[in-house]
């Protein structure tokens, strides 16, 4: 039978219950012993394509050839949580990553004043906590359905297991996922702008921008005319 997971919260008053992995109607122990068992989860190749079948929805994953995705979900695990369940909270040690086939998940960040700001709402085909199949610090913000939410998670050690046994998979494995991380970036770098114009603290550089167009096509004509010259 596999593994249980528990997701506990910071004290924050947010509750938190035990989750169990995976649905009775696709267990493992229904499955013929006769029969071809994948991952480390011995999964019967019914629950791999039903699996593969959920990633249908998360676009990461559209770039993968059949045998690399079905690599890849073999050591990831169904976890189903009601509205109001956390899946992990900021400071705890993180381990996961999360990629959403249904539901809603908000992301809040604790503020200086100890309250709980929201700054994010992830929903179907998002990934949360991509950060922890690269780094083992602790998690940055605390993540919480808002309605019941259907996710697949994917271990760091499962991660790596995937790498032992295919490193080519594993590896265009990982740069899907920093370029989910990067986008996310991008997206933050954006919304961090955005706020401090509204708070007032966003300096016009306007001026400067204009003078940086102006030296770049005087120094562009200057180079075409000494390419004529050199001509």
């Amino acid at each position: 039978m596999m593994e249980e997971l528990t997701y506990l919260t910071a004290d924050s008053g947010i509750h938190a219950q035990e989750l169990v992995e995976i649905d009775d109607a696709i267990s493992v122990e229904e499955a013929p012993v006769q029969q071809r068992l994948f991952g480390p989860f011995n999964y019967t190749k019914d629950i791999v394509d039903a699996i593969v079948e959920m990633t249908q929805v998360i676009p990461l994953f559209d770039n993968f050839d059949p045998l690399q995705l079905r690599v890849i979900v073999s050591h990831m695990q169904i976890v189903r949580l009601e509205a109001g369940e956390c899946l992990f909270s900021e400071g705890e040690e993180g381990d996961e990553t999360g990629f959403i086939v249904s539901g809603r998940v908000k992301v809040f960040k604790q503020t200086q004043g100890g309250q709980h700001a929201l700054v994010s709402t992830l929903s179907r085909g998002r990934s949360i906590g991509e950060m922890a199949m690269i780094d083992s610090y602790c998690r940055s913000a605390t993540a919480i359905t808002s309605e019941p939410t259907t996710m697949l998670t994917l271990k760091r050690k499962h991660f790596d297991q995937i790498v032992a046994v295919d490193s080519h998979t594993g590896f265009a494995f990982m740069k899907a996922l920093a370029r989910v991380v990067c986008l996310h970036l991008r997206r933050t770098s954006n919304q961090y702008a955005d706020a401090c114009e509204i708070a007032g603290e966003v300096t016009d550089y306007s001026g400067l921008m204009e003078e940086m167009v102006s030296i770049s096509a005087e120094r562009t004509q200057l180079e075409a005319m000494a390419a004529g010259r050199a001509a």
